[in-house]
């Protein structure tokens, strides 16, 4: 009868450890703050490329950032190409 009553108040205080280690768990998830909304890139000020200006921006080419101002292209090869100087190709950008 000892055995049994034993067993049962194992038993039992092993189900409260339990629960209690996993309320404790959702209470750490609950706290944390909820990550902040991803923010949109920036468009670039062109419509057409600064290199080939016959061309629109693709918004799947990579921009560049100069002086403050994202600058867009309608190919990855004319990225480099403007970086190479910049300056020939901002004066005209509108």
């Amino acid at each position: 009868m000892k055995r049994m009553m034993f067993s049962a108040v194992a038993c039992l205080a092993l189900t409260c450890a339990v629960l209690s280690a996993a309320d404790k768990v959702e209470k750490k998830d609950a706290k944390k703050p909820e990550t902040p909304a991803a923010t949109q890139p920036a468009q670039p000020i062109n419509k057409f490329c600064a290199v080939d200006r016959d061309n629109p921006v693709d918004s799947t080419v990579p921009t560049v950032t100069y002086k403050g101002k994202v600058i867009g292209f309608c190919c990855e090869d004319c990225v480099p190409e403007f970086k190479k100087n910049p300056e020939k190709y901002m004066k005209d950008l509108k």
